[in-house]
């Protein structure tokens, strides 16, 4: 669950504080054996939009966990617990081009971001000691997008295509610091019925032993309450990638001049290994 919310400084420049509480619950098939987190993050962050063409945004937090595991479940189950704590940076800078106010749409994006990850030391039940660990993650993503829009019988339509080069600084996939992602799909948006929605397809590629793909699709109807100016858009979304599908819905409610917007979000999460998952979302933000 992540709950938050956002002052606007000046015009340009949004700053804003975020909080979320996370339960993971796997299998971990390779020891016959479970792992469960509860976690808890907080993170400020900041959104600054330097012109009509370019915007920047930075956040950074941290977050602090609890750890059970166990394997060998069928056999001489062994069980630990123990503590994790970590911190994470990111920042991005984002352009955004529409030549000529035409009907072509140019986007450039790089990002960054930095993690570090401690888990403590501990002793198993059958008195084995495992030393702390730590994990450190660094990575810097750069990439454009070409999008066109057109109309078509009352609707107006957006395919797109893009790429993006991903670099691993810091704790790389199977010893491979490069791979390229692509991505295409369609945008649309159906004014007269306040429908509007996403389909698109995206594959990380080139790394050694390892390829990601997703496909997405985001589908949301938007409705006005009378008398408030505020509207409700319920949504549908369904997400597929490698060994993972993901089913979700929920309902997005934005007031009249966009002075405050939540968004409540049910999923469920089949896994080709493992156990299923359910996960329940809320999202505040507003302007005070």
């Amino acid at each position: 669950m992540t709950g938050g919310a956002d002052y606007h400084v000046v015009d340009s420049v949004w700053v804003g504080l975020a909080a979320s509480a996370l339960t993971t619950s796997l299998s971990t098939t390779f020891n016959n054996g479970s792992y469960d987190e509860e976690a808890w993050t907080l993170a400020p962050y900041a959104v600054w939009r330097i012109s009509d063409i370019l915007s920047a945004d930075i956040t950074m937090g941290g977050a602090s966990g609890h750890i059970e595991q166990k394997r060998n479940r069928t056999t001489r189950q062994v069980a630990a617990n123990t503590d994790a704590n970590s911190l994470f940076g990111a920042a991005g800078l984002t352009a955004r081009v529409r030549p000529g106010d035409g009907q072509w749409l140019l986007t450039g994006r790089v990002t960054c971001l930095r993690s570090r990850k401690l888990i403590d030391s501990f002793t198993e039940s059958n008195g084995t000691f495992v030393d702390d660990d730590e994990a450190n993650t660094s990575q810097a993503k750069g990439g454009a997008d070409i999008a066109y829009e057109f109309a078509l019988d009352g609707a107006r339509l957006v395919p797109h295509i893009g790429a993006e080069y991903v670099h691993d600084i810091m704790d790389e996939v199977n010893g491979y610091a490069n791979a390229q992602a692509v991505r295409s799909g369609r945008r649309f948006f159906i004014d007269p019925l306040g429908l509007y929605g996403t389909v698109d397809v995206s594959s990380e590629l080139w790394r050694d032993d390892f390829q990601d793909h997703t496909f997405r699709i985001i589908v949301v109807q938007r409705l006005t309450v009378p008398g408030t100016g505020t509207a409700t858009n319920p949504f549908v979304q369904t997400i597929t990638q490698a060994g993972r599908r993901e089913l979700a819905g929920g309902l997005q409610m934005t007031g009249a001049d966009q002075t405050f917007d939540a968004t409540f979000r049910a999923a469920t999460i089949d896994r080709l290994r493992g156990p299923g998952e359910q996960r329940f979302t809320l999202n505040l933000s507003g302007d005070f």
